[in-house]
């Protein structure tokens, strides 16, 4: 028997396509026919539809009627073909009534389901409009809900943006206010200085005089003087022109008294003047002018001489406990940690203000170093975090770089721009870590070394701090140089020259209780020994740092003020040079 999901197969036996059921044949032609074919068979044909099993033919056998079907041919047989063409096992023959009853009954059970899901259908069609409905009224419902609450924000908003206004206005009426008494007290003291100046006017007016009244009297001695010579020389000439009668000895003996006369003694033709003037085209081409890396249009002169001074001290406010000069943020902001409370704050040259720069209050990061990465951004260390941040100049928090375990105190920033990272824990390791992909790129490791500070010179130098007073200097090929060390130093920090790549050393000499500055070469060579001395108060527990900054600005710190120093050019030791003569030692060089 064939399975109930069986439907029959014929052939249409005037076009031989394929059909799933017959649909009708002629009592004319008596052939199973297509659709496509019984509309070409005029209407006065006699066509007349009737089921298969009535008066089907076999198409084998036209005489004989089908009787059976062959499920394996999907084909209708007569009884010649299935005692024939379709008797052995290859083939399944059955009943063509019994084909036909079974696809009867299974068409019947699909139009019965095909009626239930049409009602289903319909059912859920119904459903699906009364939701709809439902669904656009709850629609509409929301908008106005939607409509309602915008408008209520919107009113909120306005009367938001009614008081913001107003309290911006009151903002800058003050600030306005503030500016104009600013304004007034500038202009005051503008008025102090320069009644000041007009002073200082008199008084360089008065010793102008006084210069121009001893340049008078001077000249008026040097005019005695050549009057005075000129009568000596009258004198000789006399002389002279008496001698010439009196023999050749005598002639040669006023030779030699006038070259005594004139040389001052000297015999080999060199007088003080011609040495001097040597002398001070030395000491010129000494003096060159030495550009900031990354060609900045600013410098410095170096190779004169100069001394230092005090140019201004900043006062470190009360509620700095523990100050610690950490760095140069710019040539105007300077760094102070307060130790005491983990607090940072910068001072500026410029206002001589101190204001909070960034608060560790309430957090375990506390911050214990910091270094500028860009022209708007700091890069900070911690005193109990596996990691390092990023800072705006205004103290603002933008990032976070975590970095391999220990406690990252000290960083700083090569020429390139990567971050270096190193801790206080004993580990003698510096990390090299790209501050764009926030990825470490490499490590330096110091055997035997504690590691206590890092920086870096414009030429690519990293200058770690390796002891008390112990500098290691590491080439930009990461091989290190030389230590720079001093038997007179009981304890030392140091600050890098940002143009001349030097070392300016900040120590406590061994027996002294004061602070001196001294300056070195990356090769450890004193260029300038105690440049500055100060006491520091006992408000300060640590010794500082300093800063060199680029526009030539020595800053130190004595625990109650920031000591800003500038160096300016020795005239008087120019001045000496030329009234007294040239030092030994250069007359031997020459």
């Amino acid at each position: 028997m064939a399975s109930g999901g069986w439907e029959p197969c014929f052939q249409c036996e005037n076009c031989d396509c394929a059909i799933t059921s017959a649909q009708s044949w002629s009592t004319l032609q008596r052939k199973i026919v297509c659709q496509d074919c019984l509309s070409h068979v005029p209407s006065d044909a006699g066509v007349d539809p009737v089921s298969p099993t009535e008066t089907w033919r076999c198409p084998r056998h036209p005489q004989k009627p089908v009787e059976f079907f062959c499920s394996s041919c999907g084909a209708a047989i007569c009884q010649i073909c299935a005692i024939t063409h379709h008797r052995n096992q290859d083939h399944h023959v059955e009943d063509i009534e019994d084909v036909a009853q079974r696809h009867r009954l299974s068409c019947r059970d699909h139009l019965q389901q095909v009626t239930a899901k049409m009602d289903a259908m319909q059912l859920v069609e119904k459903t699906v409009e009364e939701q709809a409905t439902n669904l656009g009224e709850h629609f509409r419902e929301v908008e106005r809900d939607i409509r309602a609450a915008t408008a209520e924000e919107i009113r909120i908003s306005s009367q938001e943006r009614a008081r913001k206004q107003q309290e911006i206005q009151s903002r800058f009426d003050k600030e306005l206010k503030r500016f104009r008494d600013e304004i007034a007290q500038v202009d005051q003291e503008a008025d102090k200085i320069k009644g000041e100046i007009n002073m200082r006017s008199q008084i360089m007016l008065t010793e102008l005089s006084d210069v121009n009244d001893r340049f008078y009297a001077a000249m008026q001695t040097n005019q005695t003087y050549v009057k005075d010579n000129m009568s000596d020389l009258r004198s000789m000439h006399k002389q002279l022109n008496e001698l010439l009668s009196s023999g050749q000895k005598h002639i040669v003996e006023c030779s030699n008294a006038l070259k005594q006369q004139v040389t001052g003694g000297k015999t080999d033709g060199k007088t003080d003047e011609a040495d001097s003037a040597t002398y001070l085209a030395q000491l010129t081409r000494k003096v060159r002018f030495v550009r900031r890396h990354e060609n900045r249009l600013i410098g410095q002169l170096i190779g004169l001489n100069r001394s230092w001074e005090l140019k201004q001290r900043i006062k470190i406010p009360e509620y700095v406990k523990d100050p610690l000069f950490v760095t140069a943020i710019d040539d105007d902001l300077m760094a102070l940690l307060d130790n005491e409370s983990s607090q940072l704050y910068v001072a500026s040259l410029a206002t001589q203000k101190t204001r909070l720069f960034i608060s560790s209050k309430g957090s375990d990061a506390k911050v214990w170093d910091c270094a500028p990465l860009k022209s708007d951004t700091v890069v900070c260390g911690h005193y109990n975090s596996n990691c390092v941040s990023l800072y705006s100049t205004d103290g603002i928090f933008t990032n976070m770089i975590p970095v391999p375990a220990g406690f990252h105190r000290f960083v700083a920033v090569t020429k390139d721009g990567l971050i270096l990272s190193s801790t206080n824990d004993g580990s003698p390791t510096i990390y090299f870590i790209d501050p764009g992909n926030r990825i470490l790129l490499g490590k330096m490791t110091f055997p035997g070394k504690t590691i206590s500070g890092i920086q870096t010179t414009p030429s690519g130098h990293i200058v770690v701090r390796t002891g008390n007073a112990e500098f290691t200097v590491v080439d930009s090929t990461g091989s290190i140089q030389r230590t720079v060390d001093d038997p007179d130093w009981a304890g030392a920090q140091c600050g890098v020259d940002q143009i001349g790549n030097r070392l300016f050393v900040v120590y406590y000499k061994k027996g002294k209780t004061s602070i001196n500055v001294t300056i070195t070469s990356l090769d450890g060579q004193v260029e300038e020994k105690d440049i500055v001395s100060f006491e520091v108060s006992s408000r300060s527990n640590y010794l500082s740092r300093c800063a060199m900054t680029s526009m030539g600005s020595l800053v130190v710190c004595d625990g109650d003020y920031l000591l800003e120093y500038r160096r300016v050019v020795d005239f008087k030791h120019l001045e000496k040079t030329l009234t007294q003569g040239v030092p030994k030692s250069t007359k031997s060089s020459q």
